[in-house]
């Protein structure tokens, strides 16, 4: 019976860095096109906003969002700015779709209020 040796060449480290560094390179090109993009006030929760939501209760919290078409999933820090880009299939999305500044809705169970716009 004949053993199977398995052979870990340098190739296999290489390739996992690689992978690393094209998703490093492609955030930090997403960045750069994100501070270059102009920012427009917004009235309403569309395509391409960033707004915030705060939880409602005894543990305030805040989250930033944008909105983007498509490959949503992406966490962005702009000049220390937490942002959480999703796209408009997403249950949170779906939520605060549409909604205004101030505007109050219910999301599993606990209630938010938009607090901003952009």
């Amino acid at each position: 019976m004949e053993t199977k040796k398995e052979y870990l060449t340098p190739f296999i480290p290489a390739n996992v860095q690689l992978g690393l560094d094209s998703k490093r390179i492609e955030t930090e090109k997403t960045i750069f096109l994100l501070k270059q993009m102009p920012l427009n006030l917004c009235n309403k929760i569309t395509l391409g906003a960033i707004f915030t939501i705060c939880e409602i209760g005894n543990n305030p919290t805040e989250k930033n969002y944008f909105l983007v078409s498509a490959g949503g999933g992406e966490e962005l820090d702009l000049n220390s700015l937490d942002i959480v880009s999703i796209t408009p299939q997403t249950p949170i999305a779906r939520a605060c779709l549409q909604k205004n500044k101030d505007d109050v809705f219910e999301f599993q169970k606990k209630k938010f209020k938009i607090t901003n716009i952009v």
